[in-house]
């Protein structure tokens, strides 16, 4: 796991994906977190792995689909093997309840009379979330500020003090702090509305073409056997359909992959043709 313990959803899912197999198998399976440079010193020590099937990395998009674009890496991300999708989930704009905004217009009024100034939190930068936030500021038209954090915990309570006024979330660890009034959801990245959040607009709305999603995927080590990489997406597509692993994943407000290697593979190759343009198009760089 490539992001500190207690960070967040991708955690959470690998530790419980971990308590599972524990039992079902009858010897340990731990979750091993290597934070850094959002997510990419975990990758490299998992690439450099045997391919044996003991180590596994459980990551969120950017290690595999953005930091390639923006930065010189120790390792390929696409020589990954992908095993499959672990859970996919919307993600939200929230705000501090210290911003005076209510919606996305209100937010790219704020963001152009005060440019600049606009504190953006992030899951670090070259994150989806750093993504997100900086292809909505080239969409918008306005200069942000961006904070990273380590983890989606965090950067919730930095907002919720108000040392930053918005954060692209994913929805699984926004939810709670929306529903308890420590933060508010301006509005969702999906491409429709969320049921979990009635009457809270997409961002496509006053933005068209803005869509995109929070993921974690299942990769082995490079080399790693096509007939071993295909019975561990079986065991855990199966942990996915247990009820206990349904019901964590539904309380983190995400939808269970299952995927086939083949189909994990084509939807990380897509994921990041589609950053790699937008980081070209809206500029973006790691500084």
């Amino acid at each position: 796991m490539n992001f500190p313990a207690g960070s967040g959803t991708a955690d959470a899912v690998a530790r419980a994906l971990g308590e599972y197999f524990t039992r079902k198998w009858g010897q340990p399976v731990t979750v091993d977190n290597v934070p850094g440079s959002t997510g990419v010193v975990g990758a490299s020590a998992a690439y450099r792995a045997p391919p044996d099937g003991y180590t596994l990395l459980v990551t969120p998009a950017g290690a595999l689909t953005v930091a390639q674009h923006l930065q010189t890496l120790d390792y390929d991300p696409d020589r990954f093997v992908p095993i499959t999708m672990l859970e996919t989930s919307p993600i939200v704009l929230v705000a501090s309840p210290h911003l005076s905004v209510n919606n996305i217009a209100e937010l790219i009024a704020y963001a152009r009379a005060h440019s600049g100034q606009l504190r953006v939190a992030n899951h670090g930068i070259g994150s989806s979330s750093h993504l997100a936030a900086q292809w909505f500021a080239s969409l918008a038209q306005i200069q942000i500020f961006n904070v990273p954090f380590r983890g989606s915990v965090a950067g919730l309570r930095a907002l919720g003090d108000g040392r930053v006024d918005v954060f692209f979330d994913n929805l699984g660890s926004s939810l709670q702090p929306i529903r308890n009034g420590e933060v508010k959801a301006l509005a969702v990245a999906s491409a429709k509305p969320e049921p979990l959040l009635a009457n809270v607009p997409t961002i496509a709305e006053n933005l068209p073409g803005f869509a995109t999603l929070s993921w974690v995927a299942l990769v082995a080590p490079p080399d790693t056997s096509p007939s071993l990489v295909q019975w561990l997406s079986e065991q855990f597509a199966q942990a996915l359909r247990e009820p206990q692993i349904e019901k964590t994943l539904a309380d983190l407000a995400c939808e269970p992959g299952g995927w086939t290697p083949q189909a994990t593979a084509a939807f990380i190759r897509k994921e990041s043709e589609r950053w790699k343009s937008v980081i070209r198009e809206a500029k973006i760089s790691v500084q």
